[in-house]
């Protein structure tokens, strides 16, 4: 009998043990569970962020494209206003060559 008490007694706390277990196990489960939707909730945050830097990557992309574009045509307006410059130096050189002559010839 005495031992069967004892029994009886230990299943009791066992029993009460296994609820604290329990218990314990919910609250980490709830825990988990509100770690992982302020983690789902960072996460699209961070997709958000991910498809904004995407968006202006494209547009700076766009941008640069345009302006390498704007830059070559500067550089071939640049080499044809030195051409029409040594061209204009040239004519003028000459100019000067033949007023000189005749600045001579007077």
């Amino acid at each position: 009998q005495a031992v069967n008490e004892a029994g009886v007694e230990r299943l009791r706390l066992d029993a009460v043990q296994m609820r604290g277990d329990k218990t314990l196990l919910i609250e980490a489960n709830l825990a988990l569970v509100a770690t992982n939707e302020k983690l789902e909730a960072d996460n699209a945050e961070v997709r958000a962020a991910t498809k904004e830097i995407h968006s202006a990557n494209k547009e700076l992309l766009a941008a640069n494209k345009f302006l390498r574009r704007e830059n070559e045509a500067l550089r071939g307006d640049k080499r044809a206003a030195q051409e029409g410059s040594e061209v204009l130096l040239s004519d003028n050189n000459a100019l000067n060559e033949s007023l000189n002559a005749a600045n001579e010839e007077l």
